[in-house]
């Protein structure tokens, strides 16, 4: 028998309309977020596909770690 694990459905680089808006809104707030709070490293556990670990990297100042 053969299970599929993980995620299988790509939210990121959906074409539904809603689903857009709502991982833009996402990110959005991530990076309002990202600039706001002072620190220097984020440790993302459960990255699925790698998305935000990978939207976080385009933030210098900050190091990152994905499990």
């Amino acid at each position: 028998m053969e299970y599929t694990t993980g995620n299988y459905y790509d939210k990121y680089n959906s074409k539904n309309k809603i689903e857009q808006i709502l991982m833009n809104g996402f990110f959005k707030v991530l990076s309002e977020c990202l600039v706001c709070i002072d620190f220097e490293n984020i440790l993302e556990a459960g990255c699925g596909e790698g998305e935000v670990i990978n939207y976080i990297s385009k933030f210098p100042k900050i190091s990152k770690g994905g499990y």
